[in-house]
């Protein structure tokens, strides 16, 4: 087993889950009766983690896929700091919603902003590695 794969199961076994569980418990205090502060705290910590667990994504992403996804000339150079966490906000924020349909209280993952700080974190992550490796 090379370090790679090594990594990558460390990641998917250990490090994701815990991180999501992460994200969803924090979300569900958000209704609890908690009092304003400690709900400013709830939310700061959640916003963390969703930064977190783009930044791991795109990490683990950048890995995976060693190239950029859309050729240049079709999408420029850095427009995935606005199209990424425009689509993962909106389908997160869309999934929220499903969610509240169906009577349960989503994280803050679950919203736009919360989708959205994890898609920026995740593009991010992807140039960083990608442009640094040239």
């Amino acid at each position: 087993m090379g370090f790679l794969e090594l990594l990558l199961d460390l990641f998917f076994d250990l490090i994701y889950p815990a991180v999501a569980a992460g994200v969803t418990e924090l979300g569900r205090e958000r209704r609890g009766g908690l009092d304003p502060e400690a709900a400013a705290a709830g939310q700061v910590a959640t916003g963390t983690l969703c930064v977190i667990a783009g930044g791991v994504t795109g990490f683990v992403s950048a890995i995976i896929f060693r190239h950029p996804l859309v050729p240049r000339p079709v999408i420029p150079l850095g427009a995935s700091f606005v199209l990424m966490p425009l689509a993962t906000g909106l389908t997160m924020h869309w999934f929220g919603m499903w969610r509240k349909e169906r009577g349960s209280y989503p994280s803050l993952l679950a919203t736009l902003w919360g989708g959205a700080l994890f898609g920026l974190a995740a593009a991010l992550a992807r140039f960083l590695l990608i442009q640094w490796r040239g």
